[in-house]
């Protein structure tokens, strides 16, 4: 039988990221007022064990926004604008991840309305376990998003 050590335990969990959640689940689709547009950006279930090793740090015009991992979701409110969203690859360090935030994949861009809602999911795609290297953020339909965001943890604000 083989013994993990007081030390290796903490080296393997340092790896680890924390999402602050709010403790609510995704309670449906809200409704975006008229001077406002809405964004949901997450990252739906996979049969992936990732301890928050896959968590990803989302950017909207250079300037970090949130970290995201499977099973979680949240709701931006922005002004009618332009925008240019990217994740930051991953957290490993073969994919140019947090060591180097990488934009292995071009921005999301994104021009808002007022009024209108918009989803943006980081995964692979098709939605699948698959390395941090392979997943991205993608703007997806309300009808592909409304199944995958069904259970997901809303993350706190910073």
């Amino acid at each position: 039988m083989t013994r993990i050590s007081a030390l290796a335990i903490p080296l393997l969990l340092s790896g680890c990221v924390s999402i602050p959640k709010t403790g609510a689940t995704f309670p449906g689709v809200a409704e975006a007022q008229p001077d406002q547009a809405l964004v949901y950006v997450y990252a739906p279930e996979t049969p992936c064990v990732d301890l928050g090793q896959m968590a990803a740090d989302i950017f909207i015009d250079d300037a970090e926004e949130l970290t995201i991992d499977e099973g979680h979701y949240r709701l931006l409110t922005l002004p009618a604008g332009s925008y240019a969203l990217h994740a930051s690859t991953d957290d490993q360090m073969a994919c140019g991840g947090r060591l180097n935030p990488g934009r292995r994949y071009d921005p999301v861009q994104l021009e808002t309305r007022p009024g209108e809602i918009y989803f943006l999911r980081y995964s692979s795609h098709p939605v699948r376990c698959a390395s941090t290297c392979d997943r991205s953020l993608k703007p997806v339909t309300e009808a592909e998003a409304r199944d995958e965001l069904q259970g997901l943890a809303e993350i706190a604000e910073r």
